[in-house]
């Protein structure tokens, strides 16, 4: 932590992270407000959800400072390699039929008398 805090764009980081962190506890205090136990209806099965989004933004912080720890110089040298290896993980495992794209119904003409089936 103490090296996240050193060199030339020490302010930077500093507003950049507690902008981050603003913006998770606005979300987090968000979420355990929608989930108020005290609401007993759709709104007491998301009583943990909050839970689940702190665990996810601690996880997400820990990556901003791990990436900030890195000189972008080196990763200026590997990003050929990244962008690849994104590319690969976040396209192969999807199945066939979420990668193929479909094209939209035709929509009518504004002078047309289109009525919907069953109408």
């Amino acid at each position: 932590m103490f090296v996240f805090l050193k060199g030339r764009l020490t302010a930077v980081r500093l507003i950049l992270l507690a902008a981050v962190l603003t913006l998770i506890a606005i979300g987090i205090a968000t979420i355990y407000s929608v989930g108020n136990p005290a609401d007993v209806t759709e709104a007491g099965e998301m009583s943990g959800v909050w839970k689940k989004q702190l665990v996810f933004a601690g996880v997400g912080l820990a990556g901003f400072v791990l990436i900030n720890l890195i000189s972008y110089r080196r990763l200026g040298l590997i990003s050929y390699g990244l962008y690849a290896a994104v590319l690969l993980v976040v396209r192969v495992p999807l199945p066939a039929d979420v990668r193929a794209t479909r094209r939209p119904a035709p929509r009518p003409d504004p002078g047309s008398s289109f009525s919907a089936p069953g109408v």
